[in-house]
């Protein structure tokens, strides 16, 4: 990190590292709201844009009788691709294998560390039922995160008490650090400061503040590791605790991963030159898009769902067979020992449930070469959810 590149409009201030080679700078980035922070037409204009897509994202799940049941499968995806942003690569299908018991084409750590993302957002999520969003709560999901994987010995839960770096590679020394956060005394003050912010009354609309929360815990990156999708993840949380989303269908990545130097450098250049405007304009873009695609996504889904009843319907299923369709919609691949226990726990009842399902098509045996335990799929489901 370059001293040089921070003009006298950064948002924050620069120190030497206590610890380390002499000379290296870390960023100590201001408490929000930032001052001077004026908005133009244009961050108007893509404000108003963002939130009437979150609005009609809002209304929609808000009148569809199975939003809840679209959930799983949303959140699946985004911890495939905020994942993926950090350089796990797991695909949706693989993902969908291991939870049923299945074997996948990828390492099960890679897998493991992308199930723990769903874990951590549902974790979180029934948290806010009785916590704000708040650092108890933020350590709370990093632990459950990190639990059992790659970086599951960086202290998992907890804030980091060493100077951590970011670079291009995992090996860049600290000296040739493309950004440097505040050493570790510096960052819990931070923090708590932060944590005033998100829980104070402020005047700043809801998604600009949801993007100047963003960029702050970035800036801070309070963990060893994990601080990527931890930020994601609280994005996601705030806007539940907020009541700015009812159901957890809005998610960046997507959006981020396919311009992640831009989404990197566009931060950066908030801490070097207090470049707010941009950083919002990229932001303020990600939540109108990604919130449209998620109202086609949800359509699609419950569109999906009718059908597949009516299906049933007409062959006049039992009334079973229903949960075991509404169960493939949060995720599309169950095994047989699943959807007995969907039906009431008797095997011969599941064992019926199953080939009604595979009688109309709703379902297909996976070739696993079990004989107990056997894994099925809705193809259906599975190609709107992963598309």
């Amino acid at each position: 990190m370059k001293e040089a590149d921070f003009t006298a409009d950064r948002t924050g201030r620069l120190v030497e590292i206590p610890e380390g080679p002499k000379g290296v700078k870390a960023f100590i980035p201001h408490p929000l709201p930032p001052k001077g922070l004026l908005p133009t037409w244009e961050l108007s204009r893509l404000n108003s844009e963002a939130d009437r897509a979150l609005s009609e994202l809002s209304g929609l799940a808000r009148i569809l009788p199975n939003a809840h049941l679209l959930s799983g499968s949303f959140s699946r995806r985004e911890a495939v691709l905020s994942s993926k942003i950090e350089g796990t690569v797991t695909t949706m299908n693989e993902l969908f294998l291991f939870e049923a018991g299945g074997a996948t084409d990828g390492t099960d750590t890679d897998v493991r560390e992308v199930q723990n993302y769903v874990y951590a957002l549902n974790h979180g999520l029934d948290r806010l039922e009785k916590l704000p969003v708040c650092n108890r709560l933020i350590k709370d999901i990093h632990r459950i995160l990190m639990s059992g994987v790659r970086g599951g010995d960086k202290t998992p839960g907890e804030f980091r008490k060493v100077q951590n770096h970011i670079g291009p590679r995992k090996t860049t020394p600290i000296q040739d650090a493309t950004y440097v956060p505040p050493p570790a005394t510096e960052m819990l003050l931070c923090m708590n400061q932060l944590e005033e912010f998100i829980n104070g009354r402020v005047e700043v609309p809801p998604l600009i503040r949801e993007a100047l929360i963003h960029y702050q815990f970035e800036a801070i990156h309070p963990f060893v590791d994990g601080n990527g999708r931890v930020g994601r993840l609280l994005l996601t949380l705030d806007l539940c605790s907020q009541k700015i989303i009812d159901h957890p269908l809005l998610y960046l990545s997507e959006y981020i991963e396919k311009r992640k130097d831009e989404y990197y450098s566009l931060m950066f250049d908030v801490s070097a030159s207090g470049a707010w405007q941009p950083w919002i304009e990229f932001f303020l873009g990600a939540v109108t898009e990604q919130a449209r695609d998620a109202q086609e996504r949800a359509k699609a889904l419950h569109d999906l769902m009718q059908r597949l009843k009516d299906r049933l319907h007409g062959i006049n299923a039992p009334s079973y067979t229903l949960r075991v369709v509404e169960e493939l919609f949060f995720i599309p691949v169950i095994n047989s020992k699943r959807v007995t226990q969907l039906v009431g726990g008797q095997v011969k009842t599941g064992q019926r449930a199953l080939e009604k399902l595979q009688s109309v098509g709703i379902l297909r045996e996976l070739d696993t070469g079990r004989q107990r335990n056997k894994l099925y799929a809705s193809d259906e489901i599975h190609k709107l959810v992963t598309s």
